[in-house]
């Protein structure tokens, strides 16, 4: 897995698309549930690689319904992995979001279907 660190460098990932080449998985957006909405992946790199290789990680998603949203944009741009948390900077990996069950059920149904 390769991160391309915060915020995303798409510009970088899409002149040097190498990563893709090198890593199973690219994490392509790390950011707050709030900039979702704003986030896009190019076309160029969706028509290239499959959803397989994008993953997206999104933390402050207070409620199990900003989590779904999250989700469900997640797979409308191309994501094939998805990590969304309730938890907050500065550490929002220190523990599993509380909808976490919720959140794989989430998930297995969306991705898969």
């Amino acid at each position: 897995m390769f991160n391309s660190f915060t915020p995303p460098r798409i510009i970088q990932l899409f002149y040097f698309s190498a990563f893709f080449n090198f890593s199973d998985i690219v994490i392509v957006h790390e950011e707050s549930v709030s900039k979702a909405a704003s986030f896009s992946l190019p076309s160029a790199l969706t028509s290239k690689y499959p959803a397989s290789k994008f993953a997206l990680i999104y933390y402050n998603a207070t409620t199990s319904s900003v989590m779904k949203t999250a989700i469900q944009r997640g797979k409308s741009i191309g994501a094939g992995f998805m990590y969304v948390t309730n938890r907050v900077l500065p550490n929002p990996y220190d523990a599993l979001p509380s909808y976490y069950t919720q959140m794989m059920a989430e998930l297995a149904k969306t991705l898969t279907g």
